[in-house]
């Protein structure tokens, strides 16, 4: 789970994810749209086999930054793969949390 100080909101264009948000599961499809208030917990995954894709908004803007800074861009969204967690980009994720106010819930 993790608490964001800014205003989150998602737009499915396609895939199927579920947020769990306030203890219940949400589950998305294609042209699902949630919004979700700053200072809420929330967690998400992709429950499906294929990628999902996602137009993703944050207000005030800044936090998109954290996720440049974890890893690299797709370059071809025909042959994603999901990144290997490593301590390594765990690291660097948890200290670039602290920087851009995210608060992890264990």
């Amino acid at each position: 789970m993790s608490i964001t100080n800014e205003e989150e909101s998602w737009y499915l264009l396609d895939g199927e994810m579920a947020w769990i948000v306030g203890g219940k599961e949400i589950i998305a499809k294609q042209g699902s749209f949630i919004h979700l208030p700053r200072l809420l917990p929330h967690t998400f995954a992709n429950k499906s086999r294929k990628p999902a894709q996602v137009i993703t908004t944050y207000a005030p803007a800044g936090f998109q930054n954290w996720f440049l800074e974890i890893d690299t861009p797709a370059l071809d969204l025909q042959e994603v793969t999901p990144p290997e967690v490593t301590e390594e980009n765990m690291k660097k994720a948890g200290e670039l949390a602290v920087i851009l106010l995210l608060e992890h819930l264990h």
